[in-house]
This record gives C-alpha cells, structure tokens and sequence, in this order.
C-alpha cells in the first residue's frame, strides 16, 4: 500500500496568531429577526395589495358585465358592430359630482368642479373570457348560467316547451279534481277560448268544447293552455319579424294558430323552433323576414341581438292559467343576459309589439287611486269600438263616448279620402296627357331639328368638297401663271442683252445710234 508522508507530521499552529472566537451576537440575532419580520410584512402587505385590487377590477369588471350582457358567439373575434355603434355616454359635472357625493364622497376631498365627459364607453366582454366560475357568480340564484346570446336561446328552445307542458298538466290535474263537468267545461272556455282570432275559429272552439266529455274534454284543454303560452310567447316575435307558415306567405301565425285542425299543437311547437333558429341564424331566413328579397343573405349582429332581446322578453313574458309568470325570474334574467343596454332597447321593441296587439296606451280607464287601468281590447270591445266608438274616461271617472273613432266614422273619412284621391288623380291624368301632348311635339320638333341638321351638314360637306376642288384648280393655275411669268422674265432678259448687242454693233459700224 502506498504510504502518504503528510501522515508522519503534525501541523501546530501558533496559539498567538489566533483571532477572536466567532459568534452570533443577541443584536445580531435581533437584526436578523426584524429583517425577516419585514421581509414577511412586506410580502403580506404586497399579497392583500394585489388581492384588493384584484377585487376591485373584478367588481369594475362585474358592474361592465352588468351594463353590457353576455357576448355573440362572433364576438370572440372581436368587436361586432351591434357594439361598436352603441351611443356615446355624455355625462356632466353635475351629475359625476351627485354620483360621487351620493357614495360617501367627501365635498372637501375634491374642491375643483368635475368635468364633462362625452366618449364610448369600452365594451370588451368576450366568451373566452367569461369562466363557469365567473358566469356562476354572474347568474347566481337564476342558475343554468350560459356563455353566450345565442346559448340562451338553445337553452330557452329546450326548456320552455317542457315548462308549458308541465304547466298545462298541472292546471289539468285541478281542473280535474272539479267534480262538476258543466263548471269543468266553464273553465275550458276561459283558458282555450282566448287563442281564437276570428269569428269562424270562435265558434268551431266552442262547439269542440261543448261535444267534449271527460278525457277528450280535459286533452282539449291541455293543447289549448300549451297552445295559448305558445302564442303568448310568439305573437310579439311576429309583430317585430313576421312570419309565415308556408313558403309562399299564404297564412299568417297570429290568424291561423287558432285553427285546432290545420294548425295542431306539434305545428305551433315545430313553428316555434324554427323561430328561435332563426333568431340566432348567421344568415336571413326568408320565412321569418321580410321576404325573399333578402335569400340568405348575411345577418349582422344588431339584428340578431335585437331579435334575440325582443324573443327572451316574450318567452320571459308567458303567464299561467292563474295570472302568474311562467318563469317569476325570467324579466331578471333577461336583464342579466341582455344587459342594461340591450335590455332597455328591447324593451322597447316589446313595448310596441304589445302595443300593436292589444291596443294603444289611450285605451284605459282610471281606478279609485287615479292610476291607469289598461282595457282589454278583446273581441267584444273591438265590435262595440267598430260600431259605436271608443269609451274614453276623464279625471273623474265619467264615461265619454268617442263617435268618431267607429267604423262608421272612419269609413266616412275613407270614403272622402278615396273621393279627393279620384280627384287627385283626374288632375293628375289630365296634366300627364298635357305633358304627352307637350312630349309628343316637342319629339316632332327635335325630329325636324335633326333632320335639318343632317340635311345641312350633308349641304355643307358638299360644299367642302366643291371648295376644296376649285381651291385645287387654283393652285394649279397659280402654278401656271407662276411658270408663264417665269418664262416672260427670261424672255425679257434676253430681249435686253440682244438690245445690247445690236447697239454696240452699232456703234461700232458707224458711230450713230438709231
């Protein structure tokens, strides 16, 4: 085994060359500890920091979500143009000053005036964006939280038919319980009767109804209570885009749905499916627009969302038998879906389609209170309306009758109207036959005009041609002339040098000139 020579010495250090000992003093230890302590308090402080603003920009970012509503699907590609032209928001000082004082704000804290402010407010909600998380914390209690416009609409296809027809069975199953088959058919007639729209579809409900017995009686009254939330819930959609039940724009929903026999219940649900694929469809579907001239032609995005705000307020909208909503949460949920913007527009748009069915805002009476009562514009107070006119109340309560606005009234008016149109158009025609005979001469005198201009350009370009031939003529002439003078100088010329010659012969010959 090798041997190492280090081993055999021992290496002694000198004792008065060592320093102090090395240790950790208690100010030492102290210092360490504080720095730790701020090191950690730091960290914290920093952590509450970021955790408060986190908070405070997702509440900005909830009180957004609020104001703007749940996105288009198209919109995870950017900004749709049913956002990006959304008014401006101009606020004043005043009211920026109010806002603030009203939450806590202090008057001292900010002494200068605030100012106006007039710009678009940023509307950035995309689906990526919006987590399950973020969209349960968003619909809360409402439950069934979806991620876009458009999801809404499919959950609301699915889920409406089953909630009618599990209204319907429970109204069945109390209707049912009435020992009494006359006060169980009573009860039919109020529920069912109310989808007719005409005279013929009337009558032939009540005869259904008055043939029915027992289970038949009870079936009736289950597809008409169905049939009546169908069409309570589609005849707004109507009004805003109507619709047709066949391709060629034959029968209309409102007038046909209360037909039980061409028009069954599976129909009505078919035809209330197809609405709602509309509704969210990229591309026009002529059955539910305006015709074939718009065939498939691309949807933008204000359309489709104001369709979808006016479907959802008319789903949201659907009563029981008893005068109940359908759905107590539905106007809530439409605002959460929607937002407030888009909310308040389509309310509107369902404000009018209700106004249209069911009669203007005049049409009421006052109760003890002073309020307004809204009449009911059903079938009898349209023929007493027709025929006598409308009922109008004062302050007091007094009833006024309105002759003017019957029928007979209105047909007075139409007929004048139809007599000073006849007039109108006699006026008309006679001064469009003056303007034919005017056009007719005035094509007779341009006809003469041109045929005098081409008679005079055809007598013009004969006369270029002559001039043209004698100016040619000319010039050869001149030529002539020119070689003629030519020649006569010369001939002069040599007339003078012969003149010369012969006098200086003469000179010479005898001295003498001639």
């Amino acid at each position: 085994m090798a041997r190492d020579d280090s081993d055999e010495f021992e290496v002694l250090e000198d004792e008065s060359k060592k320093g102090p000992k090395p240790k950790v003093t208690a100010l030492t230890m102290i210092l360490i500890f504080l720095n730790m302590t701020a090191a950690l308090a730091f960290v914290f402080l920093m952590s509450m920091i970021f955790q408060k603003r986190q908070a405070w920009a997702f509440r900005t970012f909830e009180r957004s979500f609020e104001a703007q509503g749940l996105p288009l699907r198209e919109e995870d590609n950017g900004q749709s143009g049913s956002r990006a032209t959304l008014p401006r928001q101009p606020l004043s000082g005043e009211a920026l000053k109010a806002a603030f004082l009203k939450r806590g704000g202090a008057p001292t804290k900010v002494p200068e005036a605030f100012k106006d402010v007039d710009e678009p407010l940023p509307h950035d909600i995309e689906p990526r964006y919006l987590t399950d998380e973020i969209l349960k914390n968003y619909f809360g209690a409402l439950g069934d939280p979806v991620r876009t416009l458009e999801d809404e609409i499919l959950r609301q296809k699915e889920q409406f038919p089953k909630a009618i027809e599990k209204a319907a069975e429970d109204q069945v199953a109390k209707v049912k319980a009435v020992g009494d088959e006359e006060k169980r058919r009573e009860e039919v007639r109020r529920l069912v009767l109310p989808v007719a729209y005409s005279r013929h579809q009337l009558e032939s409900l009540l005869k259904n109804i008055d043939d029915a017995k027992g289970d038949k009686l009870l079936k009736i009254l289950a597809e008409g209570i169905q049939r009546r939330m169908y069409l309570e819930a589609l005849m707004p959609m109507e009004v805003l885009r109507p619709g047709t039940l066949d391709k060629k724009g034959e029968k209309f929903l409102i007038a046909s749905a209360g037909d039980l026999e061409s028009y069954p219940l599976d129909e009505l649900k078919r035809q209330y499916e197809k609405r709602l694929d509309s509704i969210i469809s990229d591309k026009y579907e002529t059955e539910f627009y305006y015709g074939d001239a718009f065939g498939s032609r691309p949807r933008g995005s204000i359309d489709k969302r104001e369709a979808i705000g006016v479907a959802l307020l008319s789903i949201a909208s659907v009563h029981l038998p008893d005068g109940a909503l359908l759905d107590k949460n539905g106007i809530e949920r439409v605002r959460k879906v929607m937002g407030l913007w888009e909310f308040s527009y389509s309310a509107l748009n369902f404000v009018y389609s209700l106004n249209f069915l069911y009669g203007s805002p005049e049409d009421y009476v006052r109760d003890e209170k002073g309020d307004r009562k809204f009449l009911n514009t059903g079938i009898l107070h349209r023929i007493h309306a027709e025929r006598e006119g409308f009922d109008f109340y004062d302050k007091g309560g007094k009833k006024i009758l309105l002759p003017a606005t019957s029928f007979v009234a209105k047909q007075e008016r139409l007929i004048q109207e139809i007599v000073d149109l006849q007039r109108d158009l006699h006026i008309a025609q006679k001064r469009m036959d003056e303007l034919k005979r005017l056009n007719t001469l005035t094509e007779k005198t341009h006809g003469e005009r041109v045929t005098h201009l081409s008679e005079t350009v055809d007598k013009l370009n004969g006369s270029r041609a002559r001039t043209a031939d004698l100016v040619s003529r000319a010039r050869e002439l001149q030529d002539q002339l020119f070689e003629a003078q030519v020649k006569l100088v010369e001939a002069s010329e040599a007339n003078y040098r012969l003149e010369q010659d012969i006098r200086r012969e003469q000179i010479r010959a005898g001295g003498k000139t001639p």
